[in-house]
């Protein structure tokens, strides 16, 4: 597990030299990870909380692009600043479509990453707190239609907690809670978590 005394951030870029970069530069500051593809993002994104990522959209193993809407899927709070080897306008607006915070060109400038890191963990911590002061009780998600169980989780997902998160909070296998959420999404009329909250709130609207 990550140190909890420090900000952290995850960059997910192939690139040896972005990883030294980031290391001498911010390592004094925050707790900084590395991945360089999907299947060593995900672990990472599962077991530890990252309110900001930084994503290379050039991979050489992988596409940035399409990393981009599974970090989202897991964490909707989460501030994602896209990177680039090279300009591509194209890129820009998907990866702003698909919910990127921010987006820089390589080489960028130390200060100015470092203004967009402080601004997306703000960022971060004001959604989640907002978040959980409008937050459903479990109470309330039973009278919306879902069983105990189903609330429990429900309460977990719109307060931006990762399957991971959930799983070890109520001792169960990451896995069974997947299971829960497929459930409760067909039930919903849903097909992912990023349209939980959405739908509870109509639902609440409508019960209004």
């Amino acid at each position: 597990m990550l140190l909890a005394n420090k900000k952290r951030f995850l960059v997910v870029d192939d690139d040896e030299q972005i990883h030294h970069l980031f290391k001498f530069s911010f390592s004094e500051e925050y707790e900084i990870q590395f991945a360089g593809s999907m299947v060593e993002t995900l672990p990472l994104v599962e077991r530890d909380e990252f309110p900001v990522v930084t994503l290379d959209l050039n991979l050489h193993r992988d596409s940035g692009l399409r990393i981009l809407p599974v970090l989202r899927e897991r964490n909707r709070f989460q501030k994602i600043i896209v990177l680039t080897g090279y300009a591509s306008k194209v890129n820009a607006i998907s990866a702003i479509n698909q919910g990127a915070f921010k987006y820089f060109e390589k080489p960028f400038e130390i200060g100015e990453m470092r203004e967009a890191l402080e601004e997306g963990f703000s960022r971060y911590s004001e959604e989640r707190s907002r978040e959980k002061e409008t937050a459903f009780s479990k109470a309330e998600l039973v009278s919306l239609g879902l069983n105990r169980k189903e609330a429990e989780i429900a309460h977990l997902v719109v307060q931006g907690e990762s399957n991971q998160e959930i799983a070890d909070q109520l001792s169960l296998s990451k896995r069974n809670i997947e299971k829960w959420l497929e459930k409760m999404y067909s039930k919903l009329k849903i097909n992912s978590r990023m349209k939980l909250g959405k739908r509870l709130r109509e639902l609440r609207n409508i019960v209004e």
